[in-house]
């Protein structure tokens, strides 16, 4: 080949336009490769970016949430220990500290608002003391104030206000439970003075006519004092009684119906009324009685002393029946009494109601015996009826007696189980057998109510 052989020969029109679209056309398709490529590229990069955003907010919302629940916890751990500090306390003052539960109260540790966060922003209100509480404890800080000032000025009050301030102080204590032992029995006898002192009243007129308002007055101011009454006072009181009473066997007979007299008086009280000053009398009546030797001793019946009393008694005693003194019978120790006294030793008492007869009346039989034992074959007999003064049929009587119990006591008879069902016995043992039967019975009842009319 010569050197005309390397000389190319000049391709034509459509060979060079095939030749230029080929390669304009691999530069397109190199183009669109590299196009699509960026596509791939850009989609990867903003699902990446997604995925970032979306994994950046669930951090965000787990962060959120715990440092939520940190605050939500740490507010309700702050009330939850406040509560307990408060219940801790509460518990430790006890309900007869209003005020020390009142101070408590007003710590601000537990007088403030706990604010506990809530999921949507806002915030949940709790208390420890809720205002309504606090307003009730002081309240009862003044109850508790007024009736510690009853309580310290006790002694100072009079019987009537001391009847009007026990109903408030008992029924303020039902919220603080104090001991009020040391004070009920002066409390019940302050309820019940007006009774009490009525009582006195009526038995101001069985009392000897030497013995006058005066006397009376002082020993009522005893028989009524706040407290126990002493068998000292007690026996004061009757040894001062008993000295304007003739003789020791007179005294004896007054004593013994002063009893009774007790008894009836008793009889007329409302049931729900201290019976403490009519014990006190009832005690005074037996002491009275046991110490009538002492009482009389020294005055003798007309001699001057016990013992020339002694000798004229034992003389008279041997001269007349050849027996000493005490072998002698009643009927012959009167004798000697008269003998030596000159006047007779069962003279009526005289009491500032008049003369009362100390004598003892002959003895009745009693009324059921009066009722034939035979009771089917014997006759009907009546009996008379001491409350209505009817004569009846001792069945009817017997009836009578189980539905007015209380009427028939004060006439002497109680009913029984065995035929004719009624006894008679002592005034004072009906009274007591028949209150007995109504420690277990409502007294409050109709029925009963109408028994004590």
């Amino acid at each position: 080949m010569g050197r005309f052989d390397r000389i190319q020969e000049t391709p034509d029109f459509w060979t060079s336009a095939l030749n230029s679209f080929g390669e304009n056309y691999d530069r397109l398709i190199q183009a669109e490769e590299m196009n699509k490529q960026d596509e791939r590229y850009n989609q990867q990069q903003s699902i990446a970016n997604q995925e970032r955003i979306k994994e950046q907010n669930r951090y965000d919302t787990e962060q959120e949430q715990i440092m939520f629940n940190q605050r939500r916890d740490s507010a309700l751990s702050e009330h939850d220990k406040a509560l307990n500090e408060y219940e801790i306390a509460k518990n430790g003052i006890g309900k007869d500290r209003p005020d020390l539960l009142e101070k408590l109260q007003k710590n601000p540790t537990f007088s403030k608002e706990y604010l506990i966060p809530k999921q949507d922003g806002t915030y949940e209100k709790r208390q420890i003391i809720h205002p309504s509480n606090l307003e009730y404890t002081s309240s009862q800080v003044k109850t508790k104030k007024q009736m510690d000032d009853l309580l310290d000025n006790w002694k100072d009050l009079n019987p009537q206000q001391k009847k009007q301030a026990w109903p408030r102080i008992k029924k303020s204590n039902q919220y603080f439970n104090m001991d009020l032992s040391s004070y009920e029995e002066d409390a019940k006898k302050a309820m019940s003075y007006d009774d009490n002192l009525s009582v006195l009243d009526s038995m101001s007129s069985f009392l000897p006519t030497g013995y006058d308002n005066e006397k009376w007055e002082k020993a009522k101011l005893i028989l009524l004092k706040d407290g126990q009454v002493t068998d000292r006072e007690l026996k004061l009181i009757a040894g001062d009684i008993t000295t304007h009473i003739t003789n020791q066997n007179d005294a004896k007979d007054f004593w013994t119906k002063f009893n009774s007299d007790i008894i009836t008086a008793r009889s007329k009280l409302e049931l729900s009324s201290d019976p403490g000053t009519v014990n006190d009398l009832s005690r005074m009546s037996d002491i009275a009685q046991e110490n009538l030797g002492r009482f009389y001793s020294g005055m003798g019946k007309t001699s001057s002393t016990n013992e020339e009393f002694d000798k004229k008694s034992e003389s008279l005693s041997m001269e007349l029946y050849n027996k000493n003194f005490n072998e002698l019978t009643q009927e012959e120790k009167n004798n000697i009494f008269q003998r030596i006294s000159g006047t007779q030793t069962t003279k009526p008492i005289v009491t500032r109601a008049g003369v009362g007869d100390n004598t003892k009346p002959d003895e009745e039989t009693p009324l059921e015996e009066k009722v034939p034992k035979d009771k089917i074959f014997s006759p009907i007999k009546l009996i008379r009826n001491p409350v209505t003064n009817m004569l009846e049929i001792p069945r009817k009587l017997s009836q009578q007696i189980l539905e007015n119990p209380y009427k028939y006591a004060q006439k002497g008879l109680i009913p029984t189980e065995e035929f004719p069902f009624f006894k008679t016995v002592p005034v004072k043992e009906a009274i007591m057998n028949w209150k007995k039967s109504t420690d277990q019975t409502d007294l409050t009842s109709p029925r009963m109510t109408e028994q004590m009319q």
